[in-house]
Order: structure tokens, then sequence, then C-alpha cells
């Protein structure tokens, strides 16, 4: 009688450890998913119904740090990821406006950027030929993947939308004219009890028939020079 007691004991002991085993481990798993893989997803901004996560932010975060150490600059922590964040919404903005504006990237553009970027200092390529300097920087390239720790298309979709910048930077700079046009501004300030009504009329009579832009100047600089309480040497000069 006392062994299928026993049994049963046992039976229940393993199941009530089964179960607190499987809890702990529950609460293990929920625990890391809520630290570490639900802040990840969480959503950072959205342009156009394309949505970018914090991880994607930390990602290019540390892919910009990573790039700086490799190719020996500096990267400053504490504004970069606000400079990432600012990055990411203006080249998500100019790759959805390119097709609109007529602007795009080429692969060929691609591969001469990375080549220029990863290709040997002058110093470094003298004396060598030019399928070794090739090769060279083909194996840089590789190098470089490898110790920033992300694939080939990534690199080149971050290529991609750093020659767009550029592009609509030309493009904004040439339809912005060299020479602003310039005016001459003149004002007249007044007290509450000048002849505003006297001037206005003064000023409609002297214009009335000229067409000229230049009559109408010296019509202002009349009505400014008999009405200005100025100093006499401002009132000589126009008032």
């Amino acid at each position: 009688m006392q062994q299928p007691v026993l049994r049963r004991r046992q039976k229940l002991t393993i199941g009530l450890l089964g179960i607190s085993f499987l809890l702990v481990i529950s609460i293990f798993i929920a625990g890391y998913i809520v630290v570490f893989v639900m802040p990840h997803r969480e959503l950072v901004v959205k342009v156009d119904g394309v949505e970018y996560t914090r991880g994607d932010l930390v990602e290019l975060v540390r892919i910009k740090q990573k790039s700086s150490e490799f190719l020996g600059g500096t990267f400053d922590a504490s504004s970069g990821i606000f400079e990432s964040l600012q990055l990411v919404v203006e080249n998500e903005v100019l790759m959805q406006m390119g097709p609109s504006q007529g602007i795009f990237v080429s692969d060929e553009e691609i591969d001469g950027q990375i080549a220029v970027i990863m290709r040997p200092e002058k110093q470094m390529a003298l004396g060598k030929s030019e399928e070794q300097i090739v090769r060279e920087t083909s194996e840089r390239y590789l190098n470089y993947l490898n110790t920033i720790q992300i694939d080939e298309s990534t690199h080149r979709s971050l290529v991609r939308k750093a020659i767009l910048r550029e592009k609509f930077r030309q493009q904004v700079g040439e339809s912005v004219p060299f020479v602003a046009e310039q005016v001459h501004l003149f004002r007249i300030v007044m007290p509450q009890t000048g002849e505003m009504d006297i001037m206005q009329v003064k000023y409609e009579d002297a214009v009335r028939d000229i067409t000229d832009s230049n009559q109408f100047q010296l019509a202002y600089i009349e009505i400014a020079r008999e009405f200005s309480v100025d100093i006499p040497e401002k009132v000589r000069l126009g008032g």
C-alpha cells in the first residue's frame, strides 16, 4: 500500500519541479524580450509610410562609429544619435523625392564612390600597377565589411543615399542665383503729429505721370527732404 502512495508523491514532486522550472525559464525569456527585443522594435520615426525602429537607429549609429574608426576619423557619440536620426529622416525624404525630381543613382556611381573611399592613398599606390591597386581596393573593402559587420547590400544602400544627398545639394546650389536682386529701401519715420495726408497727396502728384523707376526714387527723396526732421546734413543727403 505504501509503494503506490510513494510513487504518486514522487510523480507529483517531479511535476511540481518541472512546472517551477518552466515558470522560471518563462520569466527569464519574458524579461529578455522586454529588455532587449521590444525596445529595438519601438517605432522611432515614420516617413510617408516607411517606418524606422530604435533598432534601425542604433544600427546606423554603430555603423557610423565603426566606419569612423576604420577610416581613421572621429565619432562624437554625444551628438551622433541625434545626427543619425536627422540623417534617417532626410535620406528617406530624398529617396522618395528623387524620382519626381529626375535624380537617380546608378550602380556604376556607387561602385565608383566605394572605389574612391577604399582605394589606397597615393603614397601607398606608388610603383604599383592598376591591377594591383584594384585588387588591394577590393581586399580593403571586404576587410571593411567584415570589420563593420554589415553585408554589402546594406553598405551600398548607405552609399546610394549619400550620393543622392550630394546630388540634391548640387541641384539646390545651381538653382540659387549667385547675385541676388538688389533694391533700395527707403523709409520715413514720422511722429504722430506728422502731416501724412499732405505727404501722400504730394507724392501722388509727383509720380502721377512717371514711368521710369528712377524717377520714383527721386520723387521719394524730394518728399523726404521736404518733411524730414533730421539734421541738415542728413537732409542734404536725401533725408
